[in-house]
């Protein structure tokens, strides 16, 4: 066969393949049903509207047929009207609906084999979720401040279009930004602050399509903190009062605090335990002022018992003093003092006189040093001696004294002076 020959074969053979392939295809296209939507064409509706479904046999089906209809989990649905050769489906379109499939289905009732289904038709319900969100809170307990916890809202159904998410705790509505959306669920994080205490905090779902609010129901955020500041003592009386006179002293901190923390009294190292009142930020002692107060310093504390807050603060000191003239101290207090006070005395006496007698023996160290290395400064230097005035008697035996002008030289004469030379033997 020849190279010619060859080639128109299988020319031959491919157009045969194509055309069988085609046959196969139109009579598949051919066989199966035919499903369109009568109303609404675009198969878009809102929930409880009616929507319709029509299935056609092709003509070149002549047998009798039984129809069934399947719509998204619901495969057995029964038609509104079915013949020999078409079957219509209509109901009202609900929320469960939304995003499913619907096919029809024409099985023979004859001998004949036929069961063939139809293409899909995707439906689209617009609704809005009746169910209000749940709010879900963690973590559950009481937040220490600056911890972080979140707040997470759940619908049943996400709604279609998809609801839009918005959060409000007390009167201040959030940013977009500050929490995530996740169609039918949406979510919240950030850190307790002491002024979130108390707030009530709620989501809310909004479909601008059908004019639609709903929201959760709201949920409170309890955060512990403590004060800001020290607690500053005032004293509502005069703290200088005369023996058996009331005194009343009152501390308070300017910021708030949650819980209450536990506030106690103490002048000098005694704790107060009655007079006492309080009432959150502030705290009051009453007592008599008797000898054993006085010359006191007073003061209050404040600190907390929970392990989330750290504090335990004291205030400044105010001194209760007394006007009576003679204070009798007790006779234990003025004997431990007497004796600490003279003991006191004779332990400095002591150290006077040990340090007086160490340091003399120190100079007298160094000067003995001193002279053994440099003897002459430790010679006297030589005394000026002058020579006697002297006296003459005057005529009655009295002594007289030269006046000044007379020197010594002009009362006393000068010897000669011997020349030098051989002595006479």
């Amino acid at each position: 066969m020849s190279e010619k020959e060859n080639s128109s074969v299988y020319i031959y053979f491919f157009n045969y393949l194509v055309v069988f392939s085609l046959m196969l295809s139109l009579s598949d296209t051919v066989s199966r049903p035919e499903i369109e939507a009568l109303y609404p064409t675009d198969k878009k509706v809102s929930e409880s509207q009616r929507i319709s479904f029509q299935c056609t046999l092709p003509s070149s089906i002549k047998m009798l047929v039984k129809w069934t209809w399947s719509c998204g989990s619901d495969t057995n649905r029964k038609p509104t009207t079915a013949g020999s050769s078409r079957s219509i489906l209509r109901f009202y379109a609900t929320k469960d609906d939304d995003k499913t499939q619907c096919s029809c289905r024409a099985e023979s009732l004859s001998n004949e084999t036929y069961n063939e289904m139809s293409n899909r038709l995707n439906i689209a319900v617009y609704y809005v979720p009746r169910d209000p969100p749940i709010l879900v809170t963690s973590p559950k307990t009481p937040l220490a401040e600056g911890q972080k916890f979140n707040f997470r809202c759940d619908l049943k159904y996400p709604g279609n279009p998809p609801m839009i998410w918005t959060w409000r705790c007390g009167e201040r509505t959030l940013v977009p930004s500050q929490f995530n959306n996740m169609g039918a669920s949406s979510e919240i994080t950030f850190e307790a602050e002491s002024w979130q205490n108390g707030l009530s905090c709620l989501c809310i779902a909004s479909s601008p399509r059908f004019g639609y609010n709903i929201s959760s129901k709201g949920q409170s955020i309890a955060v512990l903190y403590a004060p800001l500041d020290f607690p500053v003592l005032i004293n509502i009386s005069n703290t200088h009062v005369d023996e058996d006179t009331p005194v009343t002293l009152r501390c308070h901190v300017t910021s708030g605090c949650n819980p209450p923390l536990f506030w106690s009294w103490y002048c000098g190292d005694m704790p107060m335990e009655r007079g006492l009142s309080d009432g959150g930020n502030w705290s009051e002692v009453t007592f008599i002022a008797t000898k054993m107060y006085h010359q006191r310093a007073c003061y209050c504390r404040l600190n907390s018992t929970l392990e989330k807050i750290k504090y335990d603060k004291r205030s400044q000191k105010k001194f209760i003093t007394l006007k009576t003239g003679h204070i009798c101290f007790p006779l234990p207090a003025f004997v431990v003092t007497t004796s600490l006070l003279l003991l006191t005395v004779v332990i400095v006496s002591f150290i006077v006189l040990f340090r007086n007698h160490r340091l003399r023996e120190r100079l007298l160290a160094i000067k003995m040093l001193t002279c053994n290395c440099f003897e002459n400064l430790c010679k006297s230097p030589p005394r000026r001696v002058d020579p006697p005035q002297p006296r003459i008697r005057d005529s009655d035996g009295k002594t007289l004294t030269f006046i000044d002008e007379h020197t010594y030289e002009a009362v006393h004469r000068q010897r000669k002076k011997v020349k030098k030379g051989k002595r006479k033997r």
